[in-house]
């Protein structure tokens, strides 16, 4: 027991950020710690790794998978702690979820549970690409065949859903997983905006970064509003 739980409060300690103020330091090693235990884990069956909204039976959606609570909320923190965990949870993603990324919400094996594209949830995992390779400076994922081929697929389906006349993409849920009131989102085309940046540096695509830059003068001119 006392081998265990050193082991257990050294691998704590390591990965623990120490920051001045002693409030914020608790929160941030709370919420920190959280994430990495409570959004990620090992099946028992098969052992594999895998994410989810929260592991707590509390959750009223315990175990199941979203690409926007997994890549934008959590895993952040997880890269933070554990930049090798992090690059498994990489990989399992893009080869179990990769095939639906986008749609609303997913059992751990990538099979739908609730359908509606959500375009915040398409742009995640390119997000959470990318802040793993400016965390760990590790390139090398971009040369793995699960996630170039998941690269490929979200340029596709972005494609489905730009605006024919606009540089602007639709959703059908929102990032609060409710039924839109407008297609064309703010937030959400900022997320587009970042991702295309990714994708076009990544695949060499030159037209992608291109299209980046007229997605960020639609934001400007459709999105944004100066008062007074």
């Amino acid at each position: 027991y006392d081998a265990l739980l050193e082991r257990t409060e050294n691998w704590l300690s390591a990965r623990e950020k120490k920051v001045a103020d002693a409030i914020i330091a608790e929160r941030l090693s709370t919420n920190l710690f959280y994430a990495s235990f409570f959004a990620s884990g090992r099946t028992i069956d098969t052992e594999e790794l895998c994410m989810m909204t929260s592991r707590s039976p509390r959750y009223y959606v315990s175990a199941a998978y979203w690409d926007r609570d997994s890549l934008l909320w959590a895993f952040p923190a997880i890269v933070e702690a554990d930049g090798k965990y992090a690059r498994e949870l990489l990989l399992s993603i893009f080869r179990r979820q990769g095939r639906n990324f986008g749609v609303h919400s997913r059992y751990i094996d990538g099979t739908v549970l609730e359908p509606g594209f959500e375009l915040d949830e398409l742009c995640a995992p390119v997000i959470a690409l990318e802040r793993y390779m400016i965390v760990t400076d590790d390139h090398g994922l971009l040369k793995n065949d699960a996630i170039r081929q998941g690269l490929d697929s979200i340029v596709h389906k972005l494609s489905l859903h730009k605006h024919p006349e606009r540089a602007l993409y639709d959703t059908f849920l929102q990032p609060t997983d409710d039924m839109h009131n407008y297609p064309y989102l703010t937030y959400d085309n900022v997320l587009v905006w970042c991702a295309l940046r990714c994708l076009g540096e990544w695949l060499g695509r030159k037209e992608l970064l291109a299209h980046a830059e007229q997605v960020k003068k639609a934001i400007l001119e459709h999105c944004v509003f100066e008062h007074e």
